[in-house]
């Protein structure tokens, strides 16, 4: 099975979180979420991964830290424009070739990708500002479900229920079939 990275390095920027005393995530904080992702997918059943290769190299980072226990990883061959863009071309692209995709980054990372690809089969990972839709579940938890959810074997396949409900799983509109 192969599963999407949306890691993004410019969420968690905005005004609010100098003025509403809102949560801060730095490159250095988003890698480490990254390679406990990767850790997690590389836990499970056997995975390979899928991912944007940002300008600030998050992924890149994210498997150095994680090292062996990480899966295998390809880079979508995609030019970074460095703005919400790169999100959405990134699910478009995933589309054809990733299920689940899994986005790191906050309500505007996800809003991106849902533009992308609108019936994204998404797992949101909170690393934004004010996280109002994403998990906030220890990464390589989420790694390791999302690696056992998209194993045919133990799950089935994946399909996408509306976005705006989880039914209740916590996995942000996926569901096993």
């Amino acid at each position: 099975m192969l599963v999407g990275i949306i890691a993004i390095p410019y969420s968690s920027k905005d005004v609010r979180r100098l003025v509403g005393l809102a949560r801060v995530v730095d490159i250095e904080e988003k890698a480490s979420i990254v390679a406990r992702l990767l850790a997690g997918l590389g836990g499970g059943p056997s995975v390979n991964v899928v991912a944007l290769n940002n300008s600030a190299g998050l992924t890149e980072r994210g498997l150095r830290l994680a090292s062996r226990r990480a899966p295998q990883v390809r880079f979508l061959d995609l030019s970074p424009l460095g703005n919400e863009e790169d999100t959405r071309l990134a699910a478009a692209f995933a589309e054809e070739k990733a299920s689940p995709v899994i986005a790191v980054g906050g309500d505007g990372t996800l809003r991106a990708a849902v533009e992308g690809w609108p019936r994204a089969p998404l797992v949101p990972v909170a690393a934004g500002t004010n996280n109002a839709i994403s998990l906030t579940i220890e990464p390589k938890v989420i790694g390791l479900a999302t690696a056992r959810v998209s194993d045919p074997a133990v799950a089935g396949p994946i399909v996408p229920t509306p976005f705006q409900s989880d039914g209740g799983n916590g996995l942000g509109g996926v569901r096993p079939r």
